[in-house]
């Protein structure tokens, strides 16, 4: 009896210590998080129905909308589905300003939580600027939807889970460059996927965090790091209304905030190579033409055409492209079909489209015919398609109604 006691006892003591030692790394690559928060997070604007902020209590929850902050304690939940998201924009008190960090939560079929300040579980687009004492500079926590357990009754189970927690949660670190990532929550666990610049994943299995680049997924428990494209995520609808000004422009949120965030979706489309963005204005109308400014931008002129490139190697591949006009601003996608194009600008007023085909891993030579103007981009593969989108898209030289053709290639009528 007695050494049966001694190794009850005993396992008891063992998986104490593996409690204590599992807490102090979630104090290290966790909690330490919360060494440099912002003060709030404005709601920069709302899609669906169904989203709540309030306490991990569900009946402590309201209706979310532009008018509620995050503050201390208090959670956004994104129901599960297509349609709802919304957009966080942090902040600091003193002095009011932008903290350099922007959120979009959802979409995605399980629920989205973001736990203010630093706490994350579903899907989510995370970005921080340049610099240094961003919003959330030591890290976000992501913690796996799969494994969510209920209270613990005893402190076996308090310690079980804890344990646990450690195992299925990782904190995504920003280093002093931008980095852009967009993250997922399924049953296999946690995926990073790092768009912009990079960042460092610390985790029970990796305290001292591993190194995940531009254009890597990063994936957890498995702790591996894979090659992804991430043209197809950068073009794609979803993130273009993440870099779109207008859908930052809550009549809430302060212009000096307003302003900071606007800045930090021009250096983002800068870094991506899509030109600058119309400025947005706070006014609350997301129909606005965006040309009214939150931040005036520096002066530049037009990109000149380029001389006509070495020749890449020849292809007869050809991808689809579509530049769309809509509520004062151009974006650049590349739909896989020509009716995706055409489609884009259904039920909208004031919308147009251009698209085409073009060579992805060869020359081509893209015209771009506005009212008073008229260019020719020459590089291989989506480079001209680029530098055409910049000429039409500074707000010094901002250019309404336009067509693009890449000449030499048989485009798909507008």
């Amino acid at each position: 009896m007695n050494r049966w006691k001694f190794r009850r006892n005993t396992s008891r003591l063992i998986l104490f210590l593996a409690s204590l030692l599992t807490l102090i790394v979630i104090l290290i690559t966790g909690m330490s998080s919360y060494a440099i928060t912002p003060d709030g997070a404005y709601l920069g604007k709302i899609e669906g129905t169904g989203l709540a902020i309030g306490a991990s209590n569900s009946r402590d929850r309201k209706p979310a909308t532009l008018q509620q902050k995050l503050r201390q304690n208090t959670i956004l939940y994104v129901p599960g589905g297509n349609k709802p998201w919304a957009h966080l924009g942090f902040f600091q008190d003193a002095p009011l300003d932008s903290s350099g960090l922007l959120v979009k939560a959802g979409p995605s079929q399980i629920i989205s939580e973001w736990s203010f300040p630093c706490s994350a579980r579903g899907r989510f687009t995370i970005a921080w600027k340049k610099g240094s004492d961003r919003g959330c500079e030591a890290g976000v926590k992501l913690q796996s939807s799969s494994k969510k357990s209920g209270l613990p009754n005893n402190n076996l189970q308090a310690s079980r889970r804890l344990l646990a927690q450690a195992e299925d949660e990782v904190t995504v670190v920003p280093t002093p460059g931008q980095s852009t990532i967009q993250t997922a929550d399924n049953a296999t666990g946690i995926s990073i996927d790092v768009l912009v610049g990079d960042v460092r994943v610390k985790s029970a299995k990796n305290p001292g965090g591993r190194l995940v680049k531009a254009g890597e997924r990063y994936n957890y428990p498995q702790d591996t790091i894979t090659q992804i494209d991430t043209n197809p995520i950068l073009n794609s609808p979803e993130m273009q209304e993440f870099l779109n000004p207008n859908n930052w422009s809550s009549p809430e949120i302060p212009q000096r905030v307003a302003d900071g965030i606007a800045g930090q979706l021009g250096e983002m489309r800068t870094a991506l190579g899509q030109g600058s963005p119309p400025v947005a204005s706070n006014s609350g109308n997301n129909n606005n033409s965006g040309q009214s400014s939150l931040n005036q931008s520096p002066q530049r002129t037009a990109p000149q055409s380029t001389q006509p490139q070495p020749q890449a190697q020849n292809s007869s591949y050809t991808e689809g492209f579509c530049f769309i006009h809509n509520r004062g601003w151009w974006q650049l996608s590349t739909p896989s079909e020509p009716d995706e194009c055409r489609d884009s600008c259904a039920g909208k007023t004031d919308c147009q489209t251009s698209g085409g085909r073009y060579l992805p891993d060869d020359q081509n030579q893209v015209l771009v015919s506005c009212e008073g103007y008229s260019q020719t981009f020459v590089g291989i593969g989506r480079e001209p398609l680029s530098k055409a989108l910049e000429a039409v898209s500074y707000p010094d030289n901002y250019k309404p109604s336009c067509t693009f053709r890449v000449i030499g290639s048989s485009p798909e009528p507008p």
